[in-house]
């Protein structure tokens, strides 16, 4: 019965002894796999959440560029309606300039003539 006894004791400290090692080559291969796995999903919802913001973002610049455009309308059609307004009056005072000059012409060579045809020189 002893050598039963010591056979179980050595059997059960070399099936304690197996089990040992390779719960230590198991255990750190698991810890391996478990953080593989959780930066594989970690890095699944950072990819979610930046296209997420990439939406949410165009979004919200789209409807601040619309806002600001709304805002900026009114003095953008006064802007447009008084370059409108310079530019014909641009035109009109050429062309009162261009009438004066001609105007400007004649009685010079009005006053010219009338120097001339009393001798005055």
């Amino acid at each position: 019965m002893i050598g039963l006894e010591i056979l179980d004791a050595t059997m059960g400290a070399t099936l304690t002894a197996s089990l040992l090692t390779l719960g230590g080559i198991a255990l750190p291969a698991g810890n391996r796999y478990a953080a593989q796995s959780c930066r594989q999903e970690w890095m699944s919802f950072a990819n979610e959440l930046d296209a997420t913001l990439d939406l949410l973002f165009q979004d919200v610049m789209r409807r601040v560029s619309a806002q600001l455009a709304e805002a900026v309308a009114p003095y953008s059609r006064f802007v447009n309606s008084e370059g409108e307004l310079l530019s014909e009056l641009q035109t009109k005072t050429e062309g009162a300039i261009a009438s004066a000059k001609v105007l400007r012409d004649q009685i010079n060579k009005g006053v010219h003539r009338a120097f001339v045809d009393e001798g005055i020189s």
